[in-house]
C-alpha cells in the first residue's frame, strides 16, 4: 500500500511538473494579491484533479496490468489512489488557508474545511467517474466540475451568495466531515468499479 503511495507521488513529480509549477505561481500570486481566495481556489481544486489525471497516465503506460503481477489486491490500488488525493488536498488546502491568514482573514479553522471540501469534492465525483468510463471518456466531464467548483469559490466572496451564506451558518466539523463520508462512498464506488473491470 505505502509503495503505492509513494508511486503515485513519484509519478505526479516527474510527468506533471508544469501543473505544478503553475500551482506554484498561483500560491505566489494569492499571496501578495488582493484576491486571495480567488487563486487561492486552485491550491485544492487542481490537486484534487491530479488524482484522475494519473489513472489517464496509467492506462497509457498499462500500467494496471503489470500492477495486476504484484502482491496487491485491487481493493489496495483504489485505496492508494483515495490516500493520495487526500494528502495533496490537505497539504493545498492548508498553503490556501495560510494565505488567506495573510491576508487578514480570521476564521481560520472554517477556512481550512471549506478549502478541504471544496478540494475532496472534485475527485469524490470524478475518480468513480474515472474508473467506469476510462480517463478519456471521463475528461469533458472532470473539467466541467472543475470548471464549475472553481466558478462556486470565486462566487462565494460576494455577500450576497446564497452558497456563501449557506456555508457559513455549517459548522466546519460539519462540512468537512460530510465531505469526507461523501469521499468514503467515492472510494467504496470506485472499488466496486474497479473490482469487476476487466483489466487489459
Amino acid at each position: 500500500m505505502t509503495a503505492l503511495i509513494k508511486k503515485d507521488f513519484y509519478e505526479a513529480f516527474t510527468s506533471f511538473r508544469s501543473l505544478i509549477l503553475i500551482l506554484l505561481v498561483f500560491g505566489a500570486f494569492a499571496a501578495v494579491s488582493l484576491e486571495a481566495s480567488f487563486l487561492a481556489a486552485y491550491l485544492v481544486i487542481l490537486p484534487g484533479s491530479l488524482a484522475s489525471s494519473l489513472v489517464n497516465l496509467e492506462e497509457k503506460e498499462k500500467w494496471n496490468s503489470y500492477c495486476m503481477t504484484l502482491p496487491v489486491t485491487r481493493k489496495d490500488i483504489i485505496t492508494a489512489k483515495y490516500i493520495f488525493t487526500m494528502i495533496l488536498v490537505a497539504a493545498g488546502a492548508l498553503l490556501a488557508t495560510l494565505i488567506n491568514a495573510v491576508h487578514g482573514v480570521s476564521d481560520l479553522l472554517y477556512i481550512y474545511m471549506m478549502y478541504v471540501s471544496i478540494g475532496l469534492a472534485v475527485p469524490t465525483l470524478t475518480l468513480p467517474l474515472t474508473y467506469k468510463f476510462g480517463a478519456d471518456k471521463a475528461r469533458y466531464i472532470t473539467m466541467f466540475i472543475i470548471i464549475a467548483m472553481t466558478l462556486s469559490v470565486i462566487n462565494m466572496d460576494s455577500d450576497s451568495s446564497g452558497l456563501a451564506m449557506i456555508l457559513t451558518k455549517v459548522s466546519p466539523f460539519v462540512l468537512g466531515a460530510g465531505m469526507i463520508v461523501l469521499f468514503a462512498l467515492s472510494w467504496f464506488v470506485s472499488a466496486a468499479i474497479y473490482e469487476g473491470k476487466e483489466i487489459r
